[in-house]
């Protein structure tokens, strides 16, 4: 009988929630080491080029507008 109450004490759970099921295979998720730094230097790459991108067209519009406002102040003094 002591059996019997150890294997329904290991089932027994709030009845509000339900038995877990067992894992199988199919449910564990494993990752290639080789292609997890494939991955992680892409996002690292794409980053970078992502924060070049808005670096140069930070610097381009202010020099652009600089420009383009010069431009426009020489016209107007002629």
């Amino acid at each position: 009988m002591s059996t019997e109450n150890h294997a329904t004490e290991k089932v027994r759970k709030n009845f509000w929630q339900k038995k877990q099921k067992e894992l199988t295979v199919d449910d564990i998720t494993t990752v290639d080491n080789d292609m997890l730094k494939r991955a992680v230097g892409a996002a690292a790459l794409g980053n970078a080029m992502e924060w070049f991108d808005f670096g140069v067209y930070s610097d381009l519009a202010v020099t652009i507008g600089t420009i383009k406002k010069s431009h426009y102040q020489y016209k107007l003094r002629r």
